[in-house]
C-alpha cells in the first residue's frame, strides 16, 4: 500500500467519524469483514464481534452523547498487513454513553481504527475508544450504591495483584478478592507460529479465570507483565502496559490491559486483554 493511499483511508476513516457514512470503509472491505465496535447504542461490550452493517452504530452513539463532537486525524502508521489511523476528538458531553453520565462540558479524547488486510481487502476493523481517558475528562462514572468512598481502587489494585502473580507463578486459582461468580471477559491475540500468523482465545462467562490461567500456561513458557499504577473511576479500574513472553523458545512483546470492576468487598466483573502490537517492530522491544 502506498502513502497515497494510506492517507486515502485514513480520510475515509475520519470522514466516517464525522458522520459521512461507512460506505467508502465497506467498499474496500472483504464479505467476512469482522467489525470490533467497543461502544455501540446497544452498550459497552470491548470485545463483541460485529458485522459491517453496526459500524454506523459506533457513530451514532458517540454522536448521541456528543452533539456537536468532531473528528481530527492524529496520525497514520502503517504496518505489514494493517494501517493503524489513531483519531482525536472533541464535543459537548450532553448525554449518556453507556455508564458514562454527562458531564455538560466539552472534553477531550482520542482513539484509532485498527485496519487489517488481506489480498487487498479488508478484513477486520477494530474501532477503539480511550474510554478511560474519557472517564478521566468527564468524571462521570456512576459509582457502586454502597460503595466505600475510596474502597474501590484499593481492592482492585489488589485484584490486579493477585491477577499479575497467578500469571506470572502459573498459577491456576484466583482467590479474594474474586469468587465463582466474577465475570470475566477475555481476548488474547498472539503470534502463533514463526510466520507471524496470528490466533485469537476469547473466554467469557463468571468463573472463567481458571481456564484462562490455564490457557496463558498452555500457551507461553513464561509471561512477566509491567504496568502502570492503574486508573480509576468511581468502582472501577483500568491497569495497562506490556505482557513480555516466551513461546517456542522466542520471546516477545505483547499490549496488555486489564479492568475490574468491585462491589464492596469483591470484583463483581474483569476484564483482561492481550493484543499483539500495531507493528511487529514493537513486538521485538
Amino acid at each position: 500500500m502506498t502513502a497515497t493511499d494510506t492517507q486515502s483511508l485514513a480520510g475515509c476513516v475520519v470522514d466516517f467519524l464525522n458522520g459521512g457514512g461507512a460506505q467508502k470503509l465497506i467498499a474496500q472491505c472483504a464479505e467476512d469483514v469482522t467489525v470490533f465496535a467497543p461502544i455501540t447504542e446497544e452498550g459497552l461490550d470491548p470485545f463483541a464481534k460485529r458485522d459491517a452493517s453496526k459500524l454506523d452504530d459506533f457513530v451514532s452513539a458517540f454522536r448521541a452523547a456528543f452533539p456537536d463532537v468532531r473528528y481530527a486525524l492524529a496520525g497514520v502508521q502503517p504496518g505489514q498487513d494493517s494501517v493503524t489511523v489513531k483519531w482525536t476528538a472533541r464535543g459537548t458531553h450532553r448525554a449518556a454513553l453507556s455508564y458514562i453520565q454527562p458531564c455538560g462540558e466539552s472534553v477531550a479524547f482520542t482513539g484509532s481504527c485498527l485496519l487489517k488486510f488481506e489480498e487487498g481487502l479488508i478484513t477486520e476493523i477494530r474501532l477503539a475508544a480511550d474510554i478511560y481517558d474519557l472517564l478521566v475528562a468527564t468524571g462521570a462514572i456512576c459509582a457502586e450504591p454502597g460503595q466505600t468512598r475510596g474502597q474501590a481502587p484499593v481492592l482492585n489494585a489488589a485484584a490486579m495483584d493477585a491477577l499479575r502473580k497467578a500469571i506470572v507463578a502459573r498459577s491456576g486459582e484466583l482467590g479474594a478478592p474474586f469468587d465463582k461468580d466474577t465475570l470475566l471477559h477475555a481476548v488474547v491475540r498472539f503470534y502463533a507460529s514463526s510466520e507471524f500468523d496470528t490466533q485469537t482465545f476469547e473466554l467469557g462467562g463468571a468463573g472463567q479465570f481458571p481456564a484462562l490461567l490455564a490457557f496463558l500456561r498452555k500457551e507461553f513458557t513464561s509471561i512477566e507483565l509491567a504496568l502502570d499504577a492503574g486508573v480509576s473511576q468511581g468502582h472501577t479500574t483500568t491497569f495497562r502496559g506490556k505482557a513480555r513472553v516466551e513461546r517456542g523458545g522466542e520471546r516477545l512483546s505483547y499490549m496488555f490491559r486489564s479492568g475490574f470492576r468491585s462491589r464492596g468487598t469483591r470484583v463483581v466483573e474483569s476484564w483482561v486483554e492481550m493484543q499483539v502490537p500495531p507493528t511487529l517492530r514493537e513486538a521485538f522491544e
